[in-house]
Formats: structure tokens, sequence, C-alpha cells
């Protein structure tokens, strides 16, 4: 028996068990339940790991597709079945409300960070809110379907590419997979983008394909999948890697000048319309374009940073992880084949792109409320995972089996449990959409004689405020409140004639303002 190599794969079972009695926030379920469960499939794979009976895991095993059918239907009726209804996922409360009040002041959601996203959204919710007025329909409709169209892209590359069709598994299984379960978020359609982006990169490597030919249409899909969220922007990575592969050295710049102005072809208009010329106009002061939200530099590497990015990993792509641990620390006499595997190099430039996201990107909300912007490495993750195996041409898999079966398990009761509503997040909900609906009789009428540029930024402020004062009448503090009524006035009286040096003074003296109204509800 090759001791390290088992107390290697032991581990992977014990992760959710372990992490459920730390309360870590990527555990959902009950405790008793994840030890169950684990120990369950962890007893099934010493059953096989100490006895002939992991003889019958061979690859040829699993090439049944009926099977892989089997566990691709059970997936989509979770997916219908169990939408993520949990608010502290994701901005929560906070996409609910921009929402609807800007699709009722504007006529569509809009920001650059999710240009695409927002708009769709807020386009199919106005067309469909006579009949579903809580936009988390939507959402729960686009995410189901962009999931069923993943699955479709993934099984179809998986024929293309000849790779075994259990492989496929790997990917099905990852906790990232939970972005199509329903999930009232702008991610769902800009994971399908990349998606595509990267299996017309992998065809086109494996077509051998050079100059122009490989670079056009990989640098369109990543120029849309930028439109419908920034975090793609991280694809630059693996485009200038293919920059690389399909140009000699007198090709290069030119290739890479010509990609260029396809991706600003098609993003600059687009940016320019909504920034001078649109009936709405984007407030830069309300984008993370002009504001990134950096990590501190001095805080990327701490402890607490990384096991909150290794939370994230396990979250999402725990079998993906250990089958790369595996070929890294039991394998690497491997390593030097896979290196020279372009699709394979591809994918691990993909992957860096998105691990310097994970490093350099402060997530405001914290965990598990930005769990998703944070894990967009999980789809190059799990297709390298999928490499990783069918290159090495495995012959056995036990090992992987009842991982990839506990992982199943893992995303299934996180469904599950996920899908149960917060009760106090859902009164806080329906009383943010009360007050929605006074603020929008009381002020939708301004809209007219409002400048397309200042809108955004007026009726968001305006809304806010608004919203502190209907707070703020219930308590008693005069100081507060007169604060209140002195930025009111201040917005009216200034926002025709709109400095952006006025505008950053007093979006900092409204931030200090609304930290001490936050201590006043904490301390009530």
């Amino acid at each position: 028996m090759n001791l390290p190599r088992f107390i290697f794969l032991s581990i992977a079972y014990f992760i959710f068990p372990v992490a459920s009695y730390f309360s870590a926030w990527f555990v959902f379920s009950n405790s008793i339940v994840i030890w169950i469960v684990s120990i369950c499939f962890y007893l099934i794979f010493l059953y096989i790991y100490f006895t002939q009976s992991k003889n019958i895991f061979h690859v040829e095993s699993f090439e049944n597709r009926n099977l892989i059918l089997v566990f691709v239907v059970a997936l989509i009726l979770m997916m219908i079945a169990y939408p993520v209804r949990n608010l502290n996922l994701g901005d929560g409360i906070l996409i609910v409300e921009n929402i609807i009040l800007e699709s009722n002041l504007f006529g569509y959601q809009l920001t650059l960070d999710e240009l695409f996203e927002a708009l769709l959204h807020s386009y199919l919710y106005l067309q469909f809110s006579h009949i579903a007025s809580d936009p988390r329909i939507v959402y729960r409709v686009t995410s189901t379907v962009a999931g069923i169209i993943f699955i479709f892209l993934v099984m179809r590359f998986f024929k293309k590419k000849k790779f075994n069709s259990m492989f496929s598994l790997i990917i099905f299984s990852s906790g990232g997979m939970l972005l199509f379960f329903g999930y009232p978020e702008n991610y769902t359609l800009t994971t399908l983008v990349i998606l595509f982006f990267i299996n017309t990169s992998l065809q086109k490597i494996s077509e051998e394909k050079k100059g122009l030919k490989l670079l056009i249409l990989p640098t369109i899909i990543a120029s849309i999948a930028i439109l419908f969220h920034l975090v793609a922007g991280y694809l630059i990575f693996p485009l200038i890697y293919l920059w690389y592969i399909a140009s000699k050295k007198s090709t290069f710049i030119k290739n890479a000048v010509i990609s260029a102005i396809i991706g600003i072809v098609i993003i600059l208009p687009l940016f320019i319309y909504f920034i001078f010329f649109s009936d709405t106009r984007v407030d830069m002061s309300q984008t993370h374009i002009a504001h990134p939200p950096f990590y501190p530099v001095k805080k990327m590497f701490s402890t607490k940073h990384i096991s909150e990015i290794l939370s994230n990993i396990m979250f999402t792509s725990l079998v993906p992880f250990f089958i790369f641990l595996e070929l890294i620390f039991l394998r690497r006499s491997d390593l030097k084949f896979f290196k020279a595997y372009q699709e394979f190099t591809f994918l691990i430039v993909t992957l860096i792109g998105f691990f310097i996201h994970a490093f350099i990107f402060h997530p405001l909300l914290g965990y598990p409320s930005d769990w998703d912007i944070m894990s967009f490495y999980w789809l190059p993750f799990s297709f390298g995972a999928v490499y990783i195996l069918q290159l090495a041409d495995y012959k056995k898999l036990f090992f992987l089996v009842t991982l990839v079966g506990l992982s199943f398990a893992i995303l299934f009761i996180n469904a599950i449990e996920l899908n149960k509503p917060i009760l106090e997040k859902e009164i806080e909900l329906y009383r943010s959409l009360s007050t929605i609906n006074r603020f929008l009789l009381k002020n939708q009428a301004k809209i007219k004689s409002m400048n397309p540029e200042y809108k955004k930024f007026y009726f968001k402020t305006l809304y806010f405020l608004y919203k502190i004062e209907e707070n703020l009448e219930k308590n008693n503090n005069k100081k507060l409140f007169s604060d209140l009524k002195g930025f009111q006035d201040e917005l009216e009286a200034n926002i025709k004639t709109m400095s952006p040096l006025w505008q950053k003074d007093y979006i900092n003296r409204l931030t200090i303002f609304h930290s001490e109204y936050l201590e006043l509800i904490k301390n009530k």
C-alpha cells in the first residue's frame, strides 16, 4: 500500500466534516448530516481500496453515456427544484432593490461593472413584472436556463474532444454549479460566456490554428464576456497566451494589435454611449472602474486572506483541487509532460488570471456573500482537472468515484439548505420593497426634469437618504435627523451644477454620516 497516497486521498473526505465542526461559512447544512454523508462515502472508498473491488472501476466502466445522463438529469432536476433563496449569498437584498428601483426610474438597470447582465435582467423584469413582481423569479429562470445550456456545452465539448464522459462529472459536481441553481446574481450569464471562450479556445488550439484564425473568435467572445461583467477582463491573460502560440516572432505585435482593436471596437462604443449619450448615464462614482476595491497590499498574503481563498476553493472546487494536488505532490514527474501540452497550459494561464483576481480584489461584503465574484477560477480549475485525468490515461478511477460522489452529495445538500429562505431577510426585503414603492410615488415625476448625466447619482442618493429618513423618524435622534435634512437640501441645491470635487466631498461626508447611522441602528 502506498501510505502517503492513501493518507492524502483520505484527507479529502474530511474537509467538510472538520469545517462543519468549526462552523466554516461554506458549510450550510447540519454538522451531523455532513459527518454521516462523508463517512459513508469514505467507508465505500476504504472498501474499494482494500479489496479487489477497485478493479471494477476502469475507465471503460464509465463510457456508458446512459449512466452520465442519469447524473445530468438529476442535476437539472435539482437546479429547477431547489433554487437558491438564501439572501445571505450574493448581494442579497441590494440586488433586488437596485433592479426594481432603477428599472422603474430609468427603464433599465445601468452599471458598467456588469453592463449586459444588468441590462438583460432589468429588461426581462420590466417585460414580465405583471406576472412576476419579484425580480428574483427572472434571475431564477435565467440562471436555470443558463445552467442547462452550460451542461449542454460541456457535454458537446466532451463529445467533440472524445473525452471520457465520466470526467464531465468533475465539472458538474463542483460547488460553482450553484450559480445555476436559480441564483439571483449577475454572474451566471458571464460564467456561461467564459465557458464558451474556454471551449472555443481549446478547440482552436487542438486544431492547430495559427495567426488570426486562432485569435479572432476567442477575442470576440472575451470582449462580449467583459460586457457582461468586468471580471472577465482577466481573460487578457489567456488571450496573451493565445497571441504567443498563434504568432511567429515577426507577427506577434501585429496579431496582438489586431486582437486589441477588435476588443476595443466591441467594448468601447457601448461604454462611450452609456457614459456620454444615453438617456440615463453611468455615474462613475458608483462603478469599480473608477474605484477598484483592491485588497490592501500588506494583507494580500495574510493568513486570513489565504484561508478565505482556500475556503472558497473547498466550496467551489473540491475535486479539482485534490486532483491538482495529487499531480503536484504525488506524480511530480508527470509535470513536464503537462507543461508541454498547449491546451493544458492555456487552462493554467486562465486559472492564474482568476487567481490574481482572488488575491487582489477586496470582497467588500465578505463571505459567504462574495463567494461568487471571488471564485471564477472554478471553471478553468475543473477543466484543468479533466485534462490531467484524460492526458494521464488513468486506468483505475476508484479514488475518484467516491470523491465525485461526495462532491455531488455536498452540492445537493447545500442546494437544499440554501433553498430555505431566511425569514428575517424576507421581512427586511418586504419592507425595502414597500419603501421603494413609496419613494417612486413621491419622486418618479422628477425624472423628466433631471439632466441625463446626473440622473443616476441623484435618484440613488435620494433613495438612500429617503430610506434612512423613514428609519430615523422612528428614532428620537435630533442630531442625525438634522444632518440628514442638511444632506437632502445640499443635494437639491447642487445637483444641476454638480462638480466632481463637490461630489467627492459630499460622498465622503455622507459615508461618515452613514457610519453614525449604522451605529445608532446597531445599538438601539
